[in-house]
Order: C-alpha cells, then sequence, then structure tokens
C-alpha cells in the first residue's frame, strides 16, 4: 500500500483528488472519478520509476485508451509500411517491438494522459532492458509518432504530442544505456577461412556481396528479372531495398568478377531466385495457429546469417555477420577512391549532389567495378 502521505486524498476546498509528494500536491482531477484514480496510478507509477514529480495539471479525458490507439494505429501501419510489392517492412516489427513497452505499462490509461513523464517512463524501461542508445532513442520517437498520429486523427489533443516533443534523445556516453558496438569490416583472410564451409550457393552470395558491397536482403531476393546485361558491366536493380519508399531507384553494379560467380546460377525462368536453398532446407518456423510451414526456395536475411555463423564455428574463426561483407567493399572502394564514389557504388541515400556530379560518379562507379569487380 501508498505511504500515508501518497494516498489518494480529497482537497475539500476544490472538491479535487490530490496525492502528496514530497510535500508537493499533485492535483488529480474531480475526487472520486475514474479519470482522476486513473491519473493517480499513473502518478504512483511514475514517481516509483523516476523519482520525478509530475506537473499539477490534469487534462481534461478524451475517453480513449492508449490501447484504442494503439489498435488503431498499428492497423494503419501495417497498410503504410509496405515495400512496392506490397509486402511489409521490418519497420512494422521494430514499432511492435518499441509499443509493447507502452502497452505494457500504460495501455489501460487516457490517452491523454501521456505525457513527457510517460515517455522518458518508457525509454527508462528500454536501458534497464539493456538496449544500446541508438536502440532506445529509434524506440522512444517511435512512441512518440504513435502520438504524433493520433493527433492528427484527434483522438488526442495536438497538445499531448506537442508536450512529448521536449524529449530529448540520450546522449552519447551520458546515459546508462550501452553504445552499440560499430560494425567493422571482415578481412578477406577470414571470409577465406569460412567458404570452404559453406554450401556453394551461400558461398556465392557471400563472394557476390563482398565484391558488390549490396545489403544481405538485396543479395538473398536476386532474381534474373531484375538483372540488366546488355553490357560489360551487369546492373542488378532490386524492387525492394532500403530506400525504396523515398521514391530512390538502387542500381548495384556487377563487374567480370562478379559474373563469372553469377553465372553458374542464372536461371531460364526469370522470377525464380538465382540463389535456391532448397524447399526442404529453408523451412521457416510455423507461425501460432498454423498446422504446418510454408515451403519456400529462398534463403531469408536470416538463413543467410545462420549459415555463415555455421561456417565461422566449422573454421574456427570468430562469428561475423553478412554487414561486414558491405562494410568491407564500404572501406576498400573509399580508400581507392574516396567518399564519394564509395556512396555512389553501395547506394547510399545520403548523397546530395546536383544531377551532372551525380552522373559522374556513376560513370567513375562502372569504371570502379570493371577494375575490381
Amino acid at each position: 500500500m501508498p505511504r500515508i502521505g501518497q494516498q489518494y486524498r480529497l482537497h475539500k476546498a476544490s472538491g479535487q483528488a490530490f496525492v502528496s509528494l514530497k510535500g508537493k500536491r499533485v492535483y488529480l482531477g474531480k475526487f472520486g472519478s475514474e479519470e482522476s484514480k486513473q491519473r493517480y496510478r499513473l502518478v504512483l507509477a511514475d514517481w516509483k520509476t523516476t523519482g520525478q514529480i509530475p506537473t499539477n495539471q490534469a487534462p481534461a479525458a478524451t475517453g480513449i485508451s492508449i490501447n484504442e490507439v494503439l489498435v488503431e494505429y498499428l492497423r494503419h501501419c501495417e497498410s503504410y509500411y509496405l515495400h512496392p510489392d506490397g509486402k511489409p517492412t521490418n519497420e512494422i516489427n521494430n514499432i511492435k517491438r518499441a509499443v509493447k513497452i507502452l502497452k505494457d505499462r500504460y495501455g489501460t490509461v487516457d490517452a491523454h494522459l501521456f505525457g513527457p513523464d510517460e515517455l522518458v517512463g518508457c525509454r527508462d524501461i528500454m536501458v534497464a532492458k539493456g538496449w544500446c542508445r541508438r536502440s532506445c532513442n529509434h524506440n522512444t520517437y517511435r512512441i512518440r509518432r504513435v502520438f504524433k498520429w493520433a493527433a492528427q486523427r484527434k483522438l488526442v489533443p495536438p497538445s499531448v504530442y506537442n508536450d512529448l516533443r521536449i524529449v530529448e534523445g540520450l546522449p552519447m556516453f551520458r546515459s546508462a544505456a550501452p553504445e552499440r558496438e560499430p560494425i567493422k569490416p571482415v578481412s578477406d583472410e577470414v571470409v577465406d577461412l569460412c567458404l570452404p564451409h559453406m554450401p556453394s550457393t551461400v558461398a556465392a552470395m557471400v563472394q557476390i556481396q563482398r565484391l558488390t558491397g549490396m545489403r544481405p536482403a538485396e543479395v538473398v531476393s536476386m532474381k534474373g528479372a531484375h538483372l540488366t546485361m546488355s553490357a560489360d558491366v551487369w546492373v542488378y536493380s532490386p524492387p525492394r531495398h532500403k530506400n525504396a519508399w523515398r521514391g530512390k531507384v538502387r542500381e548495384v553494379y556487377l563487374g567480370p568478377k562478379a559474373q563469372e560467380i553469377l553465372k553458374p546460377f542464372l536461371k531460364v525462368n526469370l522470377d525464380d531466385y538465382l540463389f535456391d536453398a532448397g524447399v526442404h532446407q529453408q523451412l521457416p518456423k510455423p507461425k501460432r495457429g498454423s498446422r504446418k510451414p510454408i515451403p519456400t526456395n529462398s534463403y531469408s536475411v536470416d538463413s543467410y546469417r545462420r549459415a555463415i555463423t555455421r561456417a565461422c564455428h566449422a573454421a574456427g574463426v570468430s562469428v561475423w555477420g553478412p554487414n561486414r561483407l558491405r562494410h568491407a567493399r564500404a572501406t576498400e572502394v573509399r580508400r581507392q577512391f574516396g567518399l564519394e564514389a564509395a556512396s555512389v557504388v553501395l547506394g547510399h541515400a545520403r548523397c546530395d549532389v546536383t544531377q551532372v556530379y551525380a552522373e559522374a560518379n556513376t560513370e567513375r562507379a562502372l569504371e570502379i567495378v570493371r577494375q575490381t569487380g
């Protein structure tokens, strides 16, 4: 039970409920109302978590709980965060991971009562879970985006979102959240030790990714239909990529070395995946409630990563992930040809240059892959 000074009490002069924290009264709204009791529980929960005394203002109820807002928001996300082919992006999973903390802690609370103290409380839970600083910040912004969306649709007052904007991100090295170790390039010597322990398909994907610097999701989803092979440098244009939602076109350049590795995997049916894992190797885990998994003959990013991990164990080297191949290519190109050339070869979105400058970089990238790809 709460201490005597922290109990739900009546302020006779105003008819409001209040709770006393360190000698300061926090008013909760009309005494006896469900809203005031709900705010009382919320104030105590945040007091125990953060040790901070919430604001004295108790805004008028909107009649909608955070759980109800989340139902509508997640429905919106499932139709909004989609690849051009209609398949969901990974951002949906990221959002669900973030809002689970919001739901578990504040789900039954009126949405209009959620403020900066509550947002910081959610972030404190992320820190306690051991999430890195960047992850804590990204997921805090995802929670804040829920209320921005709700304010736009008049589910909560605009002031709710505006108040949340004062919560700044955790600064580097000045919080309890750990810093994520930077992804470092994997050396060619380590990759060469692992290749003999990989299936031929996985070994080909590793070599292609090392030569091109493409993302793991791009290499596992390669199809002949997305290849242009009419020139000396082939061009792979994945329809699904990280910046497709921005309207960006992604082009991966394949030089002579990459072409030789790729040729044995070209298929008659252009819609077939080039890197076929075999149906029996790649059965996904069954979803809850389903009787059997759906067969697929393509590698996923996870199964690709697991295959590399098994090869690392067999070779007796430290485990490395496929993203480190991309970093190795970036390091190589930047060292030899400069930062701008590396940005074009790797397809980075943040390359704010003029059209003429971009064309010059494209020609330079083509020359790079002729020599090294």
